[in-house]
């Protein structure tokens, strides 16, 4: 589990608000979100979307920064980095690296691995936007 405890106190509530979300599409049928975006910076969404990504332990990505150098620096200055960009809306992926992992049949694949700050991104956007999608509904 997780060794950060704001991690493990925002579970809960990023569960319960996957939840109501998921609710509300199901309820109503004709609901949009359009107002979601104000949820995708909350500290408990990010906590939570950094949780997932370190347990995962990937690589690095093109930066070059593992999940231990983000460790290293201090957790709680990339959850804060990644709020205050994106609440200003200047949060931007960045390139993946490409690299080729071997077949089982012979012959490589491409990969591509992305930097750990896209990578808590993406699970920010996964724990929200997929409730839609779960309840076969877009935006």
């Amino acid at each position: 589990m997780s060794d950060c405890p704001k991690a493990m106190n925002g579970t809960l509530k990023v569960r319960q608000l996957q939840r109501t979300l998921y609710l509300k599409s199901k309820q109503c049928k004709k609901v949009r979100f359009y107002s979601i975006y104000d949820k995708i910076y909350l500290k408990d969404v990010l906590w939570e979307a950094w949780r997932q990504v370190k347990a995962n332990q990937g690589s690095a990505g093109i930066d070059g920064k593992s999940i231990s150098d983000i460790i290293d620096q201090g957790e709680a200055k990339i959850i804060n980095k990644l709020q205050q960009q994106l609440r200003a809306k200047l949060y931007k992926f960045t390139s993946s690296r490409l690299i080729e992992i071997p077949k089982a049949k012979g012959g490589t694949r491409p990969l591509e691995v992305m930097t750990v700050e896209d990578r808590s991104m993406a699970e920010v956007f996964y724990k929200l936007c997929h409730i839609s999608c779960s309840s076969q509904r877009l935006f």
